[in-house]
């Protein structure tokens, strides 16, 4: 057998990798770790909804906290901090969605944000919406059930 530089890999045959990896499974003793149990979440669309939910409020405690900051001339408020918190842990949970769903399918439902943000400046903030506002929702509307529309005959 020839010497090995120091800069040469051993190969491993497949069957001992196995092994190896079965092993490990055995010693973890059937329990799951976090990132495991998350991944296994968020690889169902309907999970979509929670990174959608925390972008919502993300949004809805920075306008709040800017509100405040301006009433209390302050530069930054408690909103603040809950919506800087809000939008990492939802950074977090869309890296996990996009490594488990569709992304056309991600995106489409993403793209929701933008009516459901106009809908809470509406409800919450008494901002009024104007017709290029309400054509622009319309037309979101009709790409993400286009996008969906397409995705159900790929399948």
């Amino acid at each position: 057998m020839p010497a090995r530089s120091s800069g040469q890999r051993r190969m491993i045959p497949l069957h001992k990798v196995k092994k190896a990896k079965q092993s490990n499974k055995a010693s973890v003793g059937g329990s799951r770790s976090v990132l495991s149990l998350l991944n296994n979440i968020f690889s169902k669309p309907i999970s979509l909804g929670i990174p959608l939910v925390l972008l919502l409020l993300g949004q809805g405690f920075a306008k709040w906290g800017s509100t405040l900051s301006l009433q209390q001339d302050r530069i930054i408020s408690f909103p603040h901090f809950l919506s800087y918190f809000c939008l990492l842990i939802r950074g977090f949970l869309w890296i996990l969605l996009l490594k488990n769903i569709p992304l056309i399918l991600a995106y489409s439902v993403f793209s929701l944000q933008y009516i459901l943000v106009l809908f809470l400046g509406v409800l919450f903030f008494a901002e009024k919406v104007s017709l290029f506002q309400g054509l622009g929702t319309l037309f979101i509307v009709a790409g993400v059930v286009l996008c969906g529309l397409g995705e159900k005959r790929n399948v």
